[in-house]
């Protein structure tokens, strides 16, 4: 609760601070102080001390009221537990990593002082305006937009975020790499609740400005595809015989791919020539959702080459390659035709 606006008393303030002293000087000097908490009436008093370290005090006691000593009356209306707020420079959350995502900027809203942090929280409105420039950190001349206007922010930060798809300015997307700068100007917040912070800079007489900029994250994806577990069984047996094949997709694509053509070739020899046959299919590739820049199982084909095994007798070697997503055939692989169908 804050001291009254009249009869303070220096055993009025030495309780509120926990000193035991009646001395005036000791009282408006002392480190215990929250010199945010002061709210004078009189102009010049409040002046002097709100916001002021113990050695400015000292200063401005000596230069504002160098006859009249230490103003007890600066104590009037006091509030120990007075809580104010400052900004400190901006940056790129950790989680914006997604070119694909929308990027969070956050300008940290912190207490005047650490051990206001003890004190009991308030829910304070700080409102905000946010400029853009794709261009570089001049916000006086060109080539800036604003983005937003009156937003509000609370402790512990003020959030915003572009799309690198559609940026703010209306213009092209933003390519991966590069920066974009931004500038946040504290518009308003109630009386005694907010001082300029050390990283801020003036905005043209109008508050104070915050400029700070960001890299665009990469493609977290590869986008790449990779076929493995290639399993290949023929067999011949009276009333029961086929050639079978099989493999696994593994993909780190952002978005499904319906359309992987896979080809399957076999043979009686190793260059092709002779008892060739050749089948193809079209299988499907769905989109890496659960961790982007890792290849992750994405799908599968099956072949059935059953209507060739006519050609190979038990015992025969047969041939056979992979051409994947028209990336040219694999090596050369070989199987021996067993009298045995496989295991279910």
């Amino acid at each position: 609760m804050a001291l009254p606006s009249t009869n303070i008393t220096t055993t009025l303030v030495g309780q509120e601070l926990g000193l035991n002293t009646h001395n005036v000087s000791t009282l408006c000097l002392s480190s215990l102080v929250n010199e945010y908490g002061f709210n004078s009436p009189d102009y010049k008093e409040q002046s002097a001390y709100f916001g002021k370290t113990p050695y400015q005090r000292q200063n401005e006691n000596q230069t504002v009221f160098p006859k009249q000593g230490y103003p007890l009356g600066v104590f009037r209306n006091y509030d120990h537990n007075w809580i104010t707020f400052t900004g400190n420079n901006g940056y790129k959350t950790s989680d914006s990593i997604n070119y694909y995502s929308p990027i969070y900027m956050r300008l940290p809203i912190v207490y005047a002082k650490e051990d206001m942090s003890t004190k009991t929280p308030v829910t304070i409105a700080h409102t905000f305006d946010v400029y853009f420039n794709r261009y570089g950190n001049d916000f006086v001349h060109t080539n800036f937009v604003k983005m937003i206007s009156d937003q509000t922010g609370y402790y512990p930060y003020f959030q915003f975020q572009i799309n690198p798809q559609s940026p703010p300015d209306g213009g092209s997307a933003l390519t991966v790499g590069s920066t974009a700068w931004f500038k946040v100007v504290h518009k308003s917040s109630p009386d005694r609740r907010w001082i300029s912070g050390i990283d801020a800079i003036s905005n043209n007489g109008d508050g104070e400005c915050y400029i700070f900029s960001v890299v665009i994250p990469s493609d977290p994806w590869t986008n790449s595809m990779r076929y493995t577990d290639l399993t290949f069984f023929a067999y011949r047996k009276t009333g029961n015989s086929g050639i079978i094949a099989s493999l696994n997709i593994l993909g780190d694509l952002r978005v499904q791919n319906n359309n992987v053509n896979i080809k399957f070739e076999i043979a009686s020899d190793s260059n092709f020539t002779t008892n060739e046959f050749l089948t193809n299919t079209s299988a499907t590739c769905n989109a890496n959702t659960t961790s982007p820049g890792t290849s992750v199982q994405s799908g599968s084909a099956y072949f059935d080459l059953s209507s060739a095994i006519s050609k190979f007798s038990v015992g025969s070697t047969i041939y056979y390659r992979v051409n994947f997503n028209n990336d040219g055939w694999s090596q050369t692989y070989s199987a021996i035709v067993s009298n045995q169908p496989p295991l279910q």
